[in-house]
C-alpha cells in the first residue's frame, strides 16, 4: 500500500458516490428554495390539463442538476504538498485555494444522513480568519478521510515544531482521530443510555421547538397565502381580524396543541442531536461522539478551551444531570450549535472534564469574589415588562374588546409569571473572579454557568448608553476566542475595578495557551 503521503500527492478526486452526495444535496436546496413555484402548477384550475408538462420539466431540472453535479466532481481536485494544502474546484470559474499548513485550526469529520446511507465521509478544514470551514471534502471513503485527517495532522504539527523548536507539540489538531495510536488509547468514559436521552429532551427549553412550528406556520402562510386569497378570492387578512373574538376559544385551544408539539418536537430534536453520545479519553485529551442523522465527532482539547458552560434547572437537577457545552478557539463567534455538547452528565463526569481542561479537581471548591447586578437589573427589566404588559393589556380590553375573568385572570396570572422569570434572572445574575479564573452566572429557569481561565480573555469592554451613564451602571464584555461573554447591569465603579484587575492579572500572566 502507497503510504498516506504519496496517496494525496497528486490531485485526488473525491469518492464517486461523491456525485450523488452532491446531487442529493443540490436538489434538496433547489426544492427548499422554490417549493412555493413548484406548488403553482398543481394550485391552478387546469392542474391537470399542464401535469405532464410540470412533470416533463421536473425530469429536465433533475437531469441538467446532475449533469452539473458530476461536472462538479471531476473539477473538485486536492492534494498535499510540502508546505501546503492544495484544491482545485469551479465549473464556470475556476478557483485554486492554497492553505498553509500553519493557517489549520480544526480538521473535522462528519456524516449527515445522505453520506451514511452512501457510506461516505466528510471532511472540513477550519483556518484562522474564516467564520466557517474553508475547504469541505463532501465524500471521501472513510479511510481516505482518516488518513488524510492524519496526514494534515503531522504536517501541521512537524512544520509547527520546525518554527519553533522549544515549544512542545504533542497535541494533534483534529476533532476526531481514527489513527490505529489514538485507538489504542480511546476509553470510553461516558455513554448516554436511551432513557437518560429521553430525560434530557423533556428537560430542554421547548420554547425552541414551538419556535420551529411557528417559523413553519409563518413560512406556509407566507408562502401560499397570496396563492389561495387569489384563487378563492379571499382576503385572509380580513377574515381573519373579523372572526378573532369569537374564535378565542378555538385559539387558546391552538395554542395548547403548539405546545404540546413543541414538547414533543423537541424531545425529537434532542434525540436526533445527541443520539448514542459517547465521550472517550484520548491519550491527553477527550473526544465526544453523537447524533443520528448528522455523526459528530469533537476532540476537546485543553489548550483550545475557552468557556467552560454547565447548564441546569429544575428539571435536570430531580433527575441528578446537568449538560456541559464547550467553547473552543475559533475564527467565528460561536453559537450553541457550533459548540461541542455533552448533555446528561453527572457532577462525577463534569468534575473529570473540568480537572482534564482546568486542572481543578473540583469546581465548586474555587473562592470567587461575586459581584451581584441584583437591583440594578430587576428595575430595569420591570420597567421593560411594564411597558410590554400594558401594550399587551391595552391590545385585549380596547382593541380586541374582551372583557371575561378569563381574560382579567390570565393576564393576572401572565403578570405574575413574567415578574418571577424577572425576579429569578436577576437572582441568578453576577460575575465572580478568583486568582485564576472568572465565572460568569445567568438564567432564570434555566441556570447558566460559564468558567474563563482569565489567561484566555483577549480583551475586555466596559459600555455605557445614556441610561446607564446616568444611573451609574453598565455592561462588562469579555471577549474570547471564541466569542464574548457580556454581563448586564453592574455598578460602574465596581465593573471597572474588576476589569483593571482582569487586565493586570493578564498582564502578568506567562502561560501560553495556543
Amino acid at each position: 500500500m502507497m503510504s498516506q503521503q504519496a496517496k494525496f500527492s497528486e490531485p485526488t478526486l473525491q469518492s464517486f458516490r461523491g456525485v450523488f452526495v452532491i446531487f442529493l444535496a443540490d436538489l434538496v436546496k433547489r426544492i427548499r428554495q422554490n417549493i412555493a413555484v413548484l406548488a403553482i402548477p398543481l394550485l391552478s384550475g387546469k392542474a391537470r390539463d399542464y401535469l405532464h408538462y410540470f412533470i416533463l420539466g421536473i425530469v429536465i431540472l433533475v437531469i441538467i442538476q446532475f449533469v452539473f453535479s458530476y461536472i462538479s466532481y471531476k473539477r473538485y481536485k486536492f492534494h498535499v504538498g510540502s508546505n501546503a494544502f492544495f484544491l482545485t474546484s469551479g465549473i464556470f470559474k475556476v478557483s485554486q485555494i492554497e492553505i498553509p499548513f500553519e493557517r489549520i485550526q480544526n480538521i473535522n469529520l462528519q456524516q449527515n444522513l445522505i453520506q451514511q446511507v452512501l457510506n461516505v465521509v466528510g471532511l472540513e478544514i477550519e483556518t484562522a480568519g474564516n467564520d466557517k470551514a474553508e475547504v469541505t471534502i463532501k465524500a471521501l471513503d472513510k479511510d481516505d478521510a482518516e488518513h488524510l485527517q492524519e496526514l494534515l495532522t503531522e504536517q501541521k504539527v512537524a512544520q509547527a515544531e520546525d518554527l519553533a523548536t522549544s515549544v512542545e507539540v504533542n497535541e494533534p489538531n483534529t476533532n476526531t482521530s481514527s489513527s490505529a495510536k489514538q485507538n489504542a488509547s480511546k476509553q470510553l468514559l461516558f455513554k448516554l443510555s436511551f432513557l437518560d436521552l429521553l430525560k434530557v429532551g423533556i428537560s430542554s427549553n421547548f420554547f425552541k421547538g414551538i419556535g420551529v412550528i411557528l417559523a413553519f406556520l409563518s413560512y406556509i402562510y407566507n408562502s401560499f397565502g397570496d396563492l389561495v386569497s387569489n384563487k378563492f378570492d379571499i382576503d385572509l387578512e380580513t377574515q381573519i381580524q373579523a372572526y378573532l373574538p369569537s374564535l378565542l376559544s378555538v385559539i387558546i385551544g391552538v395554542v395548547f396543541i403548539v405546545i404540546v408539539i413543541g414538547v414533543v418536537l423537541t424531545v425529537a430534536l434532542t434525540i436526533i442531536q445527541y443520539f448514542e453520545l459517547k465521550l472517550f479519553a484520548v491519550d491527553q485529551n477527550y473526544m465526544v461522539q453523537y447524533g443520528l442523522l448528522k455523526r459528530v465527532n469533537k476532540l476537546i482539547k485543553a489548550k483550545k478551551t475557552q468557556v467552560f458552560e454547565i447548564e441546569t434547572n429544575p428539571l435536570r437537577r430531580f433527575f441528578k444531570f446537568s449538560n456541559v457545552y464547550i467553547s473552543q478557539a475559533s475564527s467565528e463567534e460561536l453559537n450553541i450549535k457550533n459548540k461541542i455538547g455533552v448533555v446528561g452528565v453527572s457532577k462525577y463526569h463534569i468534575n473529570l472534564l473540568f480537572e482534564a481542561l482546568f486542572g481543578i479537581k473540583d469546581y465548586q471548591s474555587i473562592n470567587f469574589r461575586s459581584i451581584k447586578t441584583q437591583w440594578l437589573r430587576f428595575k430595569v427589566l420591570s420597567l421593560r415588562l411594564l411597558v410590554l404588559f400594558s401594550a399587551l393589556s391595552f391590545f385585549q380590553l380596547f382593541v380586541i374588546q374582551q372583557y371575561s375573568a378569563f381574560i382579567i385572570v390570565g393576564l393576572a396570572l401572565l403578570l405574575i409569571f413574567l415578574i418571577t422569570l424577572v425576579y429569578l434572572s436577576t437572582r441568578k445574575s453576577y460575575v465572580s473572579i478568583s486568582e485564576t479564573m472568572i465565572k460568569v452566572g445567568g438564567g432564570s429557569i434555566h441556570t447558566t454557568t460559564a468558567f474563563v481561565e482569565l489567561f484566555k480573555i483577549q480583551s475586555i469592554a466596559v459600555k455605557q448608553n445614556l441610561y446607564q451613564r446616568r444611573v451609574g451602571m453598565c455592561n462588562l464584555i469579555l471577549y474570547t476566542a471564541s466569542g464574548s461573554l457580556k454581563i448586564n447591569y453592574l455598578k460602574h465603579q465596581e465593573a471597572r475595578q474588576m476589569a483593571n484587575e482582569i487586565l493586570f492579572k493578564i498582564e502578568s500572566n506567562t502561560i501560553e495557551w495556543m
